[in-house]
């Protein structure tokens, strides 16, 4: 049949060869992608939690919704938790998971703790380490008293053990007037024993974690019946009863 007079030719695609479709990120091996996640993710140092509650009450945000500008991490959320869902789905185990968090002041609260179990979600139950960072005064002190220390599974024994930073001088008055207080300060023997009896079954988990956290929680904030600093004998750390 004759061509059509002013019509271009049609153009004939060899044959045996296939358009080759581009590859991206998602096509590279699961290992590789995770040792990807690991240098973007993973921080040399602690990260510490911080509610932000002065731009969520401008913003007429309320932390029943735990939305992820309500806790502060570190710095910021890593842009790469919130590029892709599919990026959130493979990579967020990596970064609540192998990461070290510590509560702080603004966050070791109950708000606070629920904030971060929202984030975790179903990683909660492989989080094996969590820190402690508070700060407060005894009496007229212009040096806060600082209480730290790190929860860790242990899987030997499978119980919650407490690790604090070694030779650290802490303020003390030395008038007995100035230790006045109110707030229950536990000694370092309560809040041992208390970490070790958190465990629900055969195997420590995260949630047992969170679980020591709250009662560590309600007990600093409980009212003391002393109101007087003393210094236990057994462990020789500070306590208010």
């Amino acid at each position: 049949m004759a061509r059509l007079q002013g019509l271009p030719a049609p153009t004939q695609q060899p044959k045996g060869k296939k358009k080759r479709s581009r590859a991206c990120f998602f096509d590279l091996p699961g290992e590789l992608r995770n040792r990807i996640y690991r240098l973007a993710l993973l921080r040399k140092s602690d990260v510490y939690l911080a509610i932000k509650t002065k731009k969520l009450i401008s913003a007429g945000v309320g932390y029943e919704g735990y939305s992820i500008k309500a806790l502060q991490v570190g710095a910021g959320m890593p842009p790469i938790l919130y590029a892709s869902e599919r990026l959130n789905a493979e990579c967020r185990r990596i970064y609540f998971e192998e990461n070290y968090f510590t509560f702080q002041d603004s966050s070791l609260c109950t708000r606070g703790i629920e904030a971060f179990r929202k984030f975790l979600d179903r990683s909660i139950n492989n989080v094996w380490r969590l820190g402690v960072h508070r700060r407060f005064y005894i009496g007229d002190l212009k040096t806060p008293f600082e209480v730290h220390f790190v929860a860790v599974i242990t899987r030997p024994l499978n119980r919650i053990l407490l690790c604090r930073p070694q030779n650290k001088k802490q303020p003390f008055p030395g008038i007995k007037s100035k230790m006045r207080g109110t707030d229950v300060e536990p000694c370092r023997c309560q809040v041992k024993r208390l970490a070790y009896d958190c465990h629900s079954g055969t195997r420590t988990n995260g949630l047992d974690l969170f679980d020591f956290i709250e009662k560590y929680v309600a007990l600093v904030r409980s009212t003391a019946v002393n109101e007087y600093i003393t210094i236990c004998p057994k462990c020789d750390s500070v306590m208010r009863t």
